[in-house]
């Protein structure tokens, strides 16, 4: 059993946030945590703020937009809205997350944030609470593209491997997910054309047998630079992608690469990143 936390703002990111986490949730008996985080001065930055009025409106403002939230959860997924205090939007949103997965008995927590505003349509931009996730977390992190408005059940996991030894862990990782949901499940390399005479080494060593179930597709973008490759993918509209960490990334951990992110940046589809050492 996995559970979801949702790190949630009242912006047009907390709203793409929230609808993959309806998306996540669709379908399946998976509790749903809404966060908002409260900002907290640490002791040397204490200021005029400090007043018990001024927390008590911020505080009361944010369970509005926190109520907000929780009303647009459809029935039968089972949802909670938490204000949680840090000194950052990540940190909070971490720790609520963990304490879900307390909570819940969960195997695991997936963290749900949306995409910098300011970004073109169905692609991400990495802001400031993103990166900090994406470069430290223990648990996977999905990341919904800007303007993403849709609630529907997820219909299809595309797993991205490459040559590094960290890809086993996604092709396990989605292939599990795959089967507990009954979804399809697309295996996806990207090549420049340099490198595409290493294509068939390549899904030997990181697909295997897999291939050959039911179910299972294998498709390669290949293109004269990283970019390109990327476009020669389809997506359906309510798919997930999911990448693995950098070889750098300590053991269960996120860390991720400049491929990695090039890939996020021109995908229009949500991604979800999963710690080093995933599949264990």
């Amino acid at each position: 059993m996995s559970c979801i936390t949702v790190g949630y703002t009242a912006t047009a990111t907390g709203q793409d946030a929230l609808n993959l986490g309806i998306a996540l949730a669709s379908g399946l008996d998976v509790p749903l945590t809404v966060v908002m985080v409260e900002p907290r001065d640490d002791v040397f930055g204490a200021s005029d703020r400090h007043d018990a009025g001024y927390e008590s409106i911020i505080h009361s403002q944010m369970q509005t937009w926190l109520d907000d939230a929780l009303a647009e959860v459809p029935e039968g997924i089972e949802a909670e809205g938490r204000i949680v205090g840090a000194r950052s939007d990540a940190e909070g949103i971490l720790q609520a997350a963990h304490e879900a997965k307390e909570k819940y008995g969960a195997a695991t927590s997936i963290i749900v944030v949306g995409s910098r505003s300011g970004g073109l349509l169905r692609r991400m931009v990495i802001g400031s609470t993103a990166r900090e996730l994406l470069h430290s977390a223990d648990l996977p992190v999905a990341l919904a593209p800007t303007g993403y408005r849709r609630r529907e059940p997820i219909t299809r996991i595309t797993a991205m491997f490459g040559p590094r030894p960290g890809a086993v862990d996604v092709v396990q990782v989605a292939a599990r997910i795959a089967r507990h949901r009954g979804l399809p499940l697309r295996l996806a390399s990207l090549l420049t054309r340099e490198t595409e005479a290493s294509l068939d080494a390549r899904v030997d060593t990181m697909v295997g047998e897999l291939r050959h179930e039911p179910g299972v597709s294998v498709d390669v973008g290949i293109g004269d630079t990283l970019n390109d490759a990327v476009r020669q993918l389809s997506w359906d509209p309510d798919e997930i992608l999911l990448l693995g960490s950098a070889r750098i990334a300590a053991g269960g951990h996120l860390f991720l690469g400049r491929t990695a992110h090039h890939i996020v940046k021109h995908t229009p589809v949500p991604v979800v990143v999963i710690p080093a050492g995933g599949a264990s």
